[in-house]
């Protein structure tokens, strides 16, 4: 059986807005929330809404693009940065060659967050609300 997504209200800052006002708004983002709060379902339905593929973070840092795409939904950078803290800047850098839209998330650990907020640089970070 397939589950129906819902679309979320997002809270940025003291705004709620929905997902077509954040991917209109915002050409950073960053996702944080507690595991199990649906932040790898959300970057599905932006990826699908930005006609991308979202991809994990351990593979996009590997892999080679043709060339800029026009959206890039990078996930789970978390599980990346646990193995190699060094591979969140590696990460940011190859989506910064691929002159895409960088869609990356990463769960809210405080020693994390401050580091990937700043190399994040004009990013908005964005929490899911539900």
């Amino acid at each position: 059986m397939q589950s129906e997504y819902i679309p979320r209200m997002l809270h940025y800052g003291d705004e709620v807005i929905t997902e077509e006002a954040l991917l209109a708004k915002h050409g950073v983002i960053v996702v944080l929330a507690e595991p199990g709060a649906g932040k790898t379902e959300l970057l599905r339905s932006l990826a699908e809404r930005l006609a991308a593929e979202p991809c994990k973070a351990s593979l996009f840092r590997h892999r080679s693009l043709p060339g800029p795409v026009r959206a890039l939904v990078v996930d789970a950078l978390d599980e990346v940065a646990r193995i190699d803290q060094a591979a969140i800047d590696l990460v940011i850098e190859k989506a910064r060659e691929t002159q895409a839209v960088i869609r990356a998330y990463e769960r809210p650990m405080k020693d994390r967050r401050q580091g990937l907020r700043e190399r994040a640089n004009k990013g908005r970070v964005i929490s899911p609300s539900g």
